[in-house]
Formats: C-alpha cells, sequence, structure tokens
C-alpha cells in the first residue's frame, strides 16, 4: 500500500540541486582548494573554545548533519585559518573516525580535502536509513509504565522516525514489520491500547501513528504524575489513621508527617534490614519471614511486589547479578518443600510456646491460690 507523499518531508528527493542546498553539508561541495582567511571582524571575539558548543562526531551518519552544521557554524566560519580548523576537526573526531581521515588531518592544505571524505563516507542518506532501521530493531523493550521509562522508549522512536522522514525513506516508516517489531517491544497492556487506538483509525497505520500517539501517552503521564504528590500525603495521612492497635503496621510518631516503621519481627521501632534478630537467622528463615510478611525482596518494605519496586539494585554478593536484597542473596535455590518446612517449625515453636505461657499462668495460679 503505497503512502501519501505529503506526508513525508522529501526534501532530499527530485531536484538534486534543492537537495544539495538543502542539506547541511552542502557548503563542503563549493570548498575552493584556496585557504579561506577570515578578516578581522569574523574572528571570535571571546576567549570561550568554540568547540565547547560541537558534539564530537562518533561516525553515526544519523548525527553527522547536526555536527557538521554546528561545526560549520562554530569552527569553519569563526577561525581565522586552515591550520586552526584542521586542530579543531581533529580534536572533535572520535578515535575511530579520526583513523578513518588520518591522512588529511596532518596537513593544514589538506583540510578541504578532509571535510569532503568526511561527508563521503558518513553524509551519504542511505546510511542514515541503513542506521535508523538498525536502530529501530535495537530498541530496548519497554519494561514497565512509569513515565521514565515511557519516555525513552518514545524519544528513542521518534529519534527514528525524525530521521527517517528526514531522508524520505517512506518504505520503512510504512513497512508492517517495522511497526510489527516496535509493537511487540511493548508491554502487553499498551499493545492492548495502542490496537484500539489503531482500529478506531479509517487508515493503515503506520511508525508515524505509533510516534505520536506515545507521544501523547507520555504528556499525559507527565501532568497526571503531577498530582502524585499530594496523592502520596493523603495515603500517609490514611495510613497514620489506621495505624493505632494494628501489631505489623506503620506506627505514628510525635513528628505529624513522619512515619516510622515497626519491624515484622521483632516489633521494634527499626527496618527489618536493621534488625539484629532477622540478621543471624539463617537466609531460608529470613526468606520465610519476608514471603509471609508480604514484603518486597528487593527492600524488604510492604506495600508493593520487587518487579515494582523504585529500590530496586542488584544482589552482589559473589557477583550475582538477581535484584533481590542481599540479606536474602540464594533465595533462588530455596523450594517449595524448603518453605513449607519453614512454616511447619514455625508453627510448631508458636505451639510450644504457648504451651509454655500456659504451663506459667496455671502454676503462678496454684501458688497464689490457698
Amino acid at each position: 500500500m503505497g503512502a501519501p507523499a505529503s506526508l513525508v518531508d522529501n526534501r532530499f528527493n527530485g531536484d538534486p540541486i534543492l537537495s544539495q542546498s538543502m542539506a547541511s553539508d552542502y557548503w563542503i561541495s563549493r570548498l575552493e582548494d584556496r585557504e579561506a582567511i577570515i578578516t578581522d571582524q569574523y574572528r571570535a571575539s571571546s576567549g570561550i573554545d568554540p568547540a565547547l558548543g560541537v558534539e564530537p562526531y562518533d561516525g553515526d551518519p544519523r548525527k553527522w548533519d547536526m555536527f557538521i552544521g554546528s561545526f560549520r557554524a562554530l569552527v569553519h566560519d569563526v577561525m581565522p585559518s586552515d591550520a586552526i580548523r584542521i586542530a579543531y576537526l581533529r580534536k572533535l573526531l572520535s578515535p575511530q573516525v579520526r583513523d578513518s581521515v588520518a591522512t588529511y588531518l596532518y596537513n593544514p592544505a589538506l583540510y578541504h580535502q578532509a571535510l569532503r571524505t568526511l561527508k563521503h563516507r558518513y553524509g551519504d542518506r542511505r546510511l542514515i536509513a541503513q542506521y535508523s532501521v538498525k536502530a529501530l530493531r535495537n530498541i530496548k523493550p519497554l519494561r514497565h509504565e512509569d513515565v521514565a521509562e515511557l519516555d525513552r522508549f518514545a524519544c528513542e522512536l521518534h529519534g527514528i522516525t525524525t530521521s527517517l522522514s528526514k531522508t524520505g525513506d517512506e518504505l520503512e516508516l510504512y513497512s508492517a514489520g517495522n511497526l510489527h517489531d516496535v509493537v511487540a517491544k511493548l508491554t502487553y497492556r499498551l499493545r492492548e491500547r495502542w490496537l484500539e487506538s489503531a482500529r478506531r483509525m479509517s487508515r493503515q497505520v503506520n511508525l508515524l501513528d505509533l510516534d505520536e500517539w506515545l507521544s501523547e501517552l507520555v504528556l499525559t503521564k507527565r501532568s497526571a504524575a503531577v498530582f502524585e504528590v499530594s496523592d502520596d500525603k493523603a495515603d500517609q495521612r490514611l495510613v497514620r489513621s489506621k495505624a493505632y492497635g494494628k501489631s505489623r503496621v506503620n506506627t505514628v510518631t510525635s513528628a505529624p508527617d513522619k512515619i516510622v516503621l515497626s519491624c515484622v519481627h521483632c516489633r521494634q521501632c527499626h527496618h527489618l534490614q536493621h534488625c539484629a534478630q532477622f540478621n543471624v537467622l539463617p537466609v531460608q528463615e529470613r526468606i520465610y519471614i519476608v514471603k509471609k510478611s508480604k514484603l518486597c525482596f528487593s527492600c524488604l518494605e510492604g506495600g508493593h511486589v520487587a518487579r515494582n519496586c523504585k529500590k530496586r539494585k542488584i544482589c552482589g554478593i559473589d557477583g550475582c547479578t538477581r535484584k533481590h536484597h542481599n540479606l536474602l542473596h540464594s533465595w533462588a535455590q530455596v523450594t517449595p518443600v524448603m518453605l513449607n518446612r519453614l512454616m511447619l517449625d514455625s508453627l510448631r515453636r508458636q505451639r510450644n510456646s504457648l504451651t509454655s505461657e500456659r504451663r506459667l499462668v496455671c502454676q503462678t495460679r496454684r501458688c497464689c491460690c490457698p
């Protein structure tokens, strides 16, 4: 199905003269072999290094236009001689790119040839399309739906669609295969929402539609995040109002907005990870206590599960790369049978403790009664 040409920026299709003049590196082709001397009125008037405003070029064709445009404005049109220009050019290339044109970088007379070689190797519009498709397939899947993760995914997709639109590569933008690959990287819930939105359109959807839909979703998420602070304060007040009379909940201190967690193991006012009694237990018993108390395996706090924990970090013990609390290291080797045995042992200890308390009460009554 052909895509309407009006939807894509075809600046580099059609008239080759017009296309060349609109590219950010068109001026390189017009350079004369003689050195261009900048008069005093164009010399840099401040002591600020102009190269600070140019991001070093790493060889990605998608970044070529930005690099060469900045280099022209801040270095080529400002520096008074080719000797200085080529020194800045050498400084602003990554080692790999610098090696590819090293023959021209140590002779000011070859400055123009160095620019032409760079344009030939990295300014090809077809390379931009190829790198964009490669980047499209290498986008990391969306792990969860918070604002930061959604923004990361949407920005990567937007940068790629912009590059493809810039080169006028309609086939890749309207490819059903490319669209399928990107949608597959969304979470299941977002895939459902996207498909629901796509069905409302009277035409075949494409990457540009998905890009616009994700951008709107990120804006909505950011707007909703403004209300999260007030919601969190309301939730804290609700927790404090229900805290009295419960054994394993948050207790209230004298400060009106401060909540101190009560240890689920020893009932003292400290976090579970700082509990001396908890720390000396075997790891299997620690895991059982955390599981029984419905705490997060990453931060040992309640109210959420490990996959939604904002404090998740790698264990690090013995090179362990799993994201659980280091006090629960090796929890993956704990089988359901071991957990059941721990549960039975815990119930047996509780029953023995109750029996001992009853015996003590009976003995006390006998001693006190005549």
